[in-house]
């Protein structure tokens, strides 16, 4: 793990935050529930995600990383632009390519046109 251990998302965020992250977000489609988490180094949000059962994961974290700075640049806070890259990497999946390829297939950033806005 990133922190040096397996812990809760608010742990790990903050000790992300420790080694001098102004601010972390822990995505969380995985796993018993569908939720990220922000932790600015004085309050922790939790942000619902969309969970989209299917075999095409591969690069949702990467889609998230991407576009939660085009969001940034429109918000006035950091909890407003996190909803909008969750749902932008929750979309990639749905509509992800599970059959290409072998293991998980890569999720589809092409189908995300709408969503981006």
């Amino acid at each position: 793990a990133l922190a040096g251990r397996a812990a809760r998302r608010a742990e790990l965020a903050e000790a992300i935050h420790a080694l001098g992250a102004p601010a972390v977000v822990v995505t969380g489609g995985h796993g018993a529930e569908a939720v990220d988490h922000l932790f600015d180094g004085r309050e922790h949000v939790e942000i619902p995600v969309e969970r989209h059962e299917t075999g095409a994961t591969h690069g949702a974290g990467c889609t998230h990383s991407a576009t939660h700075p085009p969001h940034q640049a429109r918000a006035h806070d950091l909890a407003h632009p996190a909803p909008g890259a969750a749902r932008v990497a929750g979309e990639a999946v749905r509509n992800g390519l599970a059959d290409l390829g072998g293991g998980e297939g890569p999720v589809d950033v092409f189908a995300l046109r709408s969503a981006v806005r």
